[in-house]
C-alpha cells in the first residue's frame, strides 16, 4: 500500500506535507479499517462507528 509510485503518503520532504488520515476497505465483510495519521506510522484499526 505504500511505494515509490504508489498512492500512499508519497510527498516530497520539502513540501511539508503529511497524511491526517487513511482507510482502508474490504468489500467481502463490508468492514473500515482507518489509521489516524501517517499510515507509516500508525496502526490501522477496525472502525465500528458505521452500522450495517
Amino acid at each position: 500500500m505504500k511505494g515509490r509510485h504508489g498512492f500512499m503518503c508519497q510527498y516530497e520532504k520539502w513540501l511539508n506535507f503529511e497524511t491526517i488520515w487513511s482507510s482502508v476497505f474490504n468489500l467481502d465483510t463490508l468492514d473500515i479499517y482507518r489509521a489516524e495519521g501517517d499510515p507509516r506510522r500508525k496502526k490501522y484499526i477496525l472502525d465500528e462507528r458505521l452500522k450495517r
